[in-house]
């Protein structure tokens, strides 16, 4: 049996707010072939940033090897790196693939 623990911390970066607007309004300043100075403006578009809850997980430093019917325990971070809290739903078991071509079952 594998016990994996999982450990909420707060991100540390700053996120645009969810709910933020955003608006741009694009100018443009240029001389004519016949060299008359014009400029333009756009319309403004806007747009309202959604809340994006985004979970980074990371692993334990070092590796461990276990054979058969040894019980091994890892505590794994999971991080909110998103722009806001949300809900995370955690399996109560998992099953963890490696590049090396095992398969792990492990319970939350």
């Amino acid at each position: 049996m594998l016990a994996f623990f999982l450990v909420p911390t707060v991100a540390s970066a700053t996120a645009t707010a969810p709910n933020t607007v955003i608006t741009n309004t694009a100018t443009a300043s240029y001389t004519d072939a016949n060299g008359l100075a014009l400029s333009t403006t756009s319309n403004t578009v806007s747009t309202t940033v959604q809340n994006a809850p985004t979970m980074t997980l990371s692993s334990p430093s070092g590796q461990n090897v276990a054979v058969d019917d040894v019980v091994l325990s890892n505590t794994f971070t999971a991080t909110n790196t998103g722009n806001a809290s949300g809900n995370f739903t955690l399996p109560s078991a998992a099953t963890i693939s490696g590049t090396g071509g095992g398969t792990v079952v492990g319970y939350v």
